[in-house]
C-alpha cells in the first residue's frame, strides 16, 4: 500500500506511530518506577527504605558486660590469685584477643593433670597493670568482672546457707557501699587486697 499512498499520508502515519511508541515507553518506565501493582507501604518495605526495631539487639543498661573467661584463667586461679587489674574490660579484651601469645609458665603435677600451663602473672602484670594500680573507677569495673569470674568457680548449691558467690558479693559490696568509698580509696585498697 505504501507505493499507492500519497506521501503526506505516509508521513502522517509515521508521526502517529512515533508518538504512540514514545507514550507507551513512558508508561512502562513510570510503572516500573512506582511499582503501581503494589501498595506504597509494601513497596517501601520491599525496597528496604525502612527499618524495624524488631531486628535490633536489646541492651540492658543494668547488666554488667559479660565475658567468656578463658580456661587458662581458671587454671591460674587454682595455683595463685589473679590480680584485680586483670579484670578490667581492657585487660580482659587483651587476654581474650592475645590468648595464644600470652606469657605462660609450666606448673608441676597436681595429682589430676600431669603438667599444665598457667599465666605468667609477673610478665603479664607489666602489660595489664600491677596490683593496687587501678583508679577507683577501674576498681569498680574490675570488681564486677572478678565477681562474675568467682561466681563461675562456685561449687556450692544455691540452697546452701553461705556460698562462694555470696562471699564475693558481700566482700565487694562492703567496700563499694561506704559513703566515702571513693574519697578514701587509696587508704582502704590495701586492706581490700589483703582480705581478697
Amino acid at each position: 500500500m505504501r507505493e499507492n499512498m500519497p506521501f503526506y499520508i505516509i508521513r502522517k502515519l509515521a508521526d502517529i506511530k512515533l508518538t504512540t511508541n514514545k507514550n507507551s515507553k513512558q508508561c512502562d518506565t513510570d510503572e516500573s518506577l512506582t511499582d503501581s501493582n503494589e501498595d506504597p507501604a509494601s513497596a517501601r518495605v520491599a525496597k528496604r527504605r525502612c527499618m524495624s526495631a524488631k531486628t535490633l539487639v536489646r541492651r540492658n543498661f543494668q547488666q554488667r558486660t559479660i565475658f567468656n573467661f578463658p580456661q587458662i584463667m581458671f587454671d591460674t586461679k587454682d595455683c595463685m590469685p589473679l590480680p584485680l587489674p586483670f579484670f578490667t574490660h581492657k585487660s580482659l579484651c587483651y587476654i581474650i584477643d592475645q590468648l595464644a601469645m600470652l606469657p605462660v609458665r609450666k606448673v608441676e603435677a597436681d595429682g589430676v593433670h600431669k603438667k599444665s600451663a598457667i599465666l605468667d602473672i609477673e610478665k603479664l602484670s607489666k602489660i595489664l597493670g600491677e596490683e593496687l594500680s587501678p583508679s577507683f573507677g577501674q576498681y569498680m569495673e574490675a570488681a564486677a568482672q572478678m565477681f562474675n569470674f568467682q561466681a563461675q568457680c562456685d561449687k556450692d548449691l544455691p540452697s546452701d546457707r553461705e556460698t562462694w558467690t555470696q562471699f564475693w558479693e558481700l566482700h565487694f559490696l562492703f567496700f563499694e557501699n561506704q559513703h566515702d568509698a571513693e574519697e578514701y580509696y587509696k587508704e582502704w585498697k590495701h586492706i581490700e587486697l589483703d582480705l581478697h
